[in-house]
């Protein structure tokens, strides 16, 4: 969704939400509450949806739990100490960007260049081989974890100050919208089919608008 599509009373956060799950502006216009749209509403889609998604991930990851109850008692009007969300945030952040991280792309492109410098450099074709995939398999683990510590050391602050306060403004500075394409890459990169189940953006969305239409503000 463009912002200039953003329906009127839809808060900015709102409409970064919603932008790739590709609600509708119609949708989200039919869905929005009366009297505006209460900031709750992050956390009870959080707690009821994006963890529950999260969980789904392979292998297990204990580390949403902890995030998901506090999501849920914030969307029931109790937000938790900065310092508890901090406390919260940063390993399921770590997990989630790990998790998000293209790890098969970039293994790919640093194993194509270690064969070719290796085949380059005279080494016979098994040689070739194991160097390429240690050293690819050291690439890209580098860097799936500087990409994840990178996301959790500037977000978790952010959002924690964001949380406990019940913020909008600063949690529309956090970038909503890369959260919401971190939780679909983390879920389609580590997620096994599941039969039956609909697109995890369509599950997102679905249940996005769910809570919109039964929102008070």
């Amino acid at each position: 969704m463009h912002p200039a599509a953003r329906p009127p009373g839809a808060p900015e956060w709102l409409t970064r939400l919603a932008a790739p799950l590709a609600v509708e502006p119609a949708a989200l216009t039919r869905a929005l509450p009366a009297g505006g749209v209460p900031f709750r509403l992050v956390h009870d889609w959080h707690a009821r949806a994006v963890l529950p998604l999260l969980a789904e991930t392979e292998p297990p990851e204990p580390v949403y739990e902890p995030l998901r109850r506090l999501h849920a008692e914030a969307a029931e009007g109790r937000p938790a100490p900065e310092a508890d969300w901090r406390a919260a945030l940063h390993p399921a952040l770590l997990t989630l960007h790990r998790a998000a991280f293209p790890h098969a792309e970039f293994h790919a492109k640093a194993h194509a260049t270690a064969l070719a410098d290796a085949t380059g450099h005279g080494r016979g074709p098994d040689e070739a081989r194991r160097f390429a995939d240690n050293t690819a398999r050291r690439i890209a683990d580098t860097d799936a974890r500087c990409f994840a510590e990178a996301h959790a050391l500037a977000l978790t602050p952010a959002l924690a100050a964001a949380y406990a306060a019940s913020d909008p403004a600063a949690y529309t500075a956090t970038f909503p919208t890369a959260h919401v394409n971190a939780y679909l890459a983390a879920h389609r990169h580590h997620a096994p089919p599941r039969h039956g189940h609909r697109p995890p953006a369509a599950r997102l969305a679905t249940a996005l608008l769910e809570l919109l239409d039964g929102a008070e503000g």
